[in-house]
């Protein structure tokens, strides 16, 4: 049910923004080209997400925290301007449909020290990375620390299903949402028309300060890898070749009747966590973004097969350093005996399904075996090979 005497969130803009400002003590938004973005979005959650009170609370406190982290990366930069001379070399991009094994393998390829990834904490706060031993001594990194254990607490189904932590290899949508040009919000609130615009939106721009803040929180270390990942990035792939033409694509495939109702189970579970009432409009939102964002995938994947490795996530699954040292081979990157040895240690101590099993049916969410099958035919027919 809508509350009628909270603010609509499209008036509570200059209101996110002072907020955020207050809490800083900074001013400088960056480039403002975000805002209608934001007010489309902002809009959108207005007239579809039939908001209760949690769920009202939870967009404004996503908005506020996230024009926090857009002003503290546009302060940083201000300060270390010398980062924007260094080069994002050969970045390794993990896609796939979610819950297909991307996180795994990121926090798996995270662990080589030749390579380097956002880390959660860094992601909400972009600055140049500290030293690791300094990190704890951080109040960011430990106000992190924080929230994530008492998330945990609250809602112990979350480590099953995806483990999040300040310390670890995380998406770049923490990023690209500081540009409004990700589904942090539209996951968890119906906001279908937003999702529609964005997915032919142009967002060149985003995706460009999106690689001026990797440059940032890498510049203490620029002669490392980026590895980098999220899943939208799927139907961004055009793109990102542009920004990064020797980007070595890692696409970890498996079985849409498996990842959809798991990514419905996902965002089910994390809806009610954060007070939502009605997580109805997932499997529409899901069924509306995927097949488009696969179809794109593997076209760009014809257009410039060299760019592209195929894994298959029953082969990483069986044996995630045999994947490793597979890309890597693919790719002629190497795999020295350090790495060698902390990608091994990782995967020993990583092993799935380590917080607990993450049980659900294709039925709960109003799926069929067969209905996934037929939406995503297209994409058996392309990979069978690695489904």
């Amino acid at each position: 049910m809508t509350i009628p005497e909270l603010v609509p969130l499209l008036k509570s803009i200059e209101r996110f923004h002072e907020t955020a400002m207050s809490k800083t003590g900074l001013s400088n938004f960056g480039e403002n080209d975000y805002l209608p973005r934001l007010e489309r979005l902002m809009a959108a959650c207005d007239e579809e997400g039939g908001l209760n009170e949690a769920m009202y609370r939870f967009v404004c406190e996503q908005v506020t925290n996230t024009l926090c982290a857009r002003l503290i990366g546009e302060e940083n930069l201000r300060q270390f301007p010398e980062c924007l001379s260094h080069t994002i070399e050969r970045p390794i991009i993990i896609v796939g449909l979610p819950r297909s094994g991307t996180t795994a393998l990121h926090r798996l390829l995270a662990s080589d020290p030749r390579n380097q990834v956002v880390e959660l904490w860094l992601a909400g706060s972009p600055m140049p990375r500290p030293p690791r031993e300094e990190w704890e001594s951080n109040p960011v990194f430990q106000a992190n620390k924080d929230f994530f254990v008492a998330l945990s607490e609250s809602s112990s189904d979350t480590r099953a299903y995806h483990e999040m932590a300040p310390h670890l290899a995380d998406e770049c949508s923490h990023l690209l949402f500081q540009d409004f040009v990700s589904p942090s919000v539209s996951a968890m609130v119906r906001a279908i028309g937003f999702d529609k615009w964005l997915l032919d939106a142009d967002i060149t721009e985003p995706y460009e300060r999106h690689g001026r803040m990797l440059r940032l929180i890498g510049s203490t270390s620029p002669e490392k890898r980026w590895v980098i990942k999220d899943p939208p990035n799927l139907s961004r792939l055009n793109l990102l070749l542009k920004l990064y033409p020797d980007a070595c694509i890692v696409h970890i495939h498996r079985d849409p009747v498996q990842t959809i109702p798991s990514l419905c189970s996902l965002m089910s579970t994390m809806h009610r966590a954060s007070g939502g009432n009605d997580p109805a409009f997932l499997p529409e939102r899901e069924m509306m973004w995927w097949p488009v964002a696969m179809r794109r995938a593997l076209e760009v994947r014809r257009q410039f097969p060299q760019s592209f490795f195929d894994l298959s996530f029953k082969d990483f699954v069986s044996n995630p350093v045999g994947s490793v040292e597979a890309v890597y081979k693919h790719f002629d990157l190497g795999f020295p005996e350090q790495g060698r040895s902390a990608v091994k240690s990782h995967a020993e101590g990583n092993k799935r399904d380590k917080h607990g099993a993450h049980s659900y049916t294709a039925e709960e969410f109003g799926f069929s075996d067969e209905g996934l099958r037929e939406q995503f035919q297209f994409y058996f027919d392309a990979c069978e090979e690695y489904l």
